[in-house]
Formats: C-alpha cells, structure tokens, sequence
C-alpha cells in the first residue's frame, strides 16, 4: 500500500484592495475575487459592466479602477449582483 499524502493548498483569496487603481488584473483574478465562473465575466463585459482592455486578441485585462467603479454604478435591477460585489471587494 502506498502513504502517499498530497497536500491541498488552500484557495488564493484575493480582495479588490489588494490591488492598485491601475493595476491591471486578468479574468482568472475577477472570477477569484468574486467567486464566478468565466461565463458571468463575459456576461458583466457583454453588459457593458466591465470594460476590458484587450492588448492582443488573446490577452484581455481589466483596471482595477474600471472593475470598482463597475460596483459602485452597477444597476439597481441587479441588486443581489451588486451586493455580492459589494460583500466581496
């Protein structure tokens, strides 16, 4: 029998504040801070929510600065959406 044992990192938690106004994060690092999946990011980028900047075709980043103004004026009609931006940044 094997006592192999595998340790399991626990999740990188990440918070709006960590970061700069300028900073630019990717995709992966919204889904992480707000705990979505890649779907509901290009939901909020097709809305108009979130704004990327794409640098090439492939690599498409966001401000930090565009991604928590996007909180602040997300529309009353989402409110359950805005309050876990809100609890989550």
């Amino acid at each position: 029998m094997s006592t192999h044992t595998q340790k399991t990192s626990e999740p990188i938690r990440l918070k709006l504040s960590d970061f700069g106004d300028d900073d630019l994060i990717e995709q992966a690092d919204i889904q992480r801070i707000f705990g979505v999946c890649r779907t509901t990011v290009w939901r909020w980028q097709s809305s108009g929510l979130l704004e990327p900047l794409e640098l090439t075709a492939r690599f498409v980043r966001y401000r930090v600065g565009d991604v928590k103004k996007a909180i602040r004026e997300a529309p009353k009609r989402a409110k359950g959406r805005k309050r876990r931006l809100r609890e989550t940044a």
